[in-house]
């Protein structure tokens, strides 16, 4: 590891109990639809409440700094973001500040591109690039969500479903459900692909090509538990 992440990288270790309050708890997701307000009750057949989400579309053609602008600009996402950063600021000792230092060090080590996308966002959100590259590795830390691939009857089609149990890790259950949105990526004017989104997040949790492929990425449990894995990372 860099000499220039060293030390961030430690007081983001030693934060995490704070931060991490209960996200080791294995709790029913039905019960905890409730809780969280998703759903008036929790449901007898597996079956969660449904919400809209937006949807965007995103050249590819236009600068990495200007695709995610819309998207960014959403004042529903705008407050959520800045509720969560400040609800973790607050909670450390120095505000947030080596976070902050930590996420600009790692975008430093991003492609141009994906850095530029980053930017952008932080920009329309009004926020520290920083405090963006520092969620990026949000997903990593935690553990959610399942695909299901499905063959139709007649054998003839593929049918890739993925859920969104965002459960009570971090209590930002709600906040990744109010930024969730539909993103279409264009290139030339074509669609290259669809990707299920979380506002200020890049990179494809569940994705597809139309007529060719689709990706996912799922829970992954280690062997010695949450602490094992960020000792990984």
């Amino acid at each position: 590891m860099p000499a220039s992440l060293q030390a961030p990288c430690k007081l983001l270790v030693a934060s995490l109990p704070a931060i991490f309050d209960d996200i080791g708890d294995k709790v029913s997701i039905a019960n905890t639809c409730v809780k969280l307000d998703f759903c008036k009750q929790p449901w007898a057949d597996d079956h969660p409440e449904t919400m809209d989400i937006p949807s965007y579309t995103i050249n590819l053609d236009a600068a990495p700094e200007n695709r995610f602008a819309q998207v960014c600009a959403n004042k529903t996402f705008i407050h959520e973001l800045t509720d969560m950063f400040d609800w973790i600021a607050v909670g450390l000792e120095d505000g947030g500040k080596r976070i902050v230092e930590f996420g600009n060090t790692i975008n430093k080590f991003l492609p141009a591109e994906y850095s530029g996308e980053l930017a952008g966002c932080a920009k329309a959100l009004d926020i520290d690039a920083g405090w963006l590259a520092f969620v990026q590795v949000a997903y990593t830390a935690s553990d959610a969500c399942t695909s299901m691939i499905l063959a139709t009857p007649d054998s003839q089609s593929v049918i890739h479903g993925r859920n969104l149990d965002f459960w009570s890790g971090l209590s930002f259950a709600g906040t990744l459900k109010n930024c969730t949105f539909y993103g279409t990526f264009t290139k030339g004017g074509k669609t290259a692909y669809e990707i299920t989104m979380i506002g200020g997040m890049f990179g494809s949790l569940t994705g597809v090509v139309p007529g060719g492929h689709a990706s996912t990425v799922n829970t992954r449990f280690v062997p010695g538990g949450l602490w094992a894995y960020v000792e990984m990372i």
